[in-house]
């Protein structure tokens, strides 16, 4: 015979999250992580246009030094 009630009473006493309590810190847990993986995608798309620009200088500087 546990309900929600059980479960938040039970909880007060360790400090542990339950119920919709635990399911709203899970999701701004998401939230931020999402976010952090957002900004990391940007960071990599932005190394990514480095390595091509420099990839596209080292291949122009091949073909200018290569003999014909």
């Amino acid at each position: 015979m546990s309900d929600d009630n059980d479960t938040l009473r039970l909880s007060g006493d360790d400090g542990s999250l339950a119920g919709d309590a635990l399911l709203h810190a899970v999701r701004q847990d998401m939230q931020g992580l999402f976010g952090l993986v957002k900004g990391l995608d940007q960071k990599v798309e932005a190394v990514d246009a480095k390595v091509e620009a420099l990839d596209a200088k080292v291949e122009a500087r091949l073909r200018d030094t290569t003999p014909m």
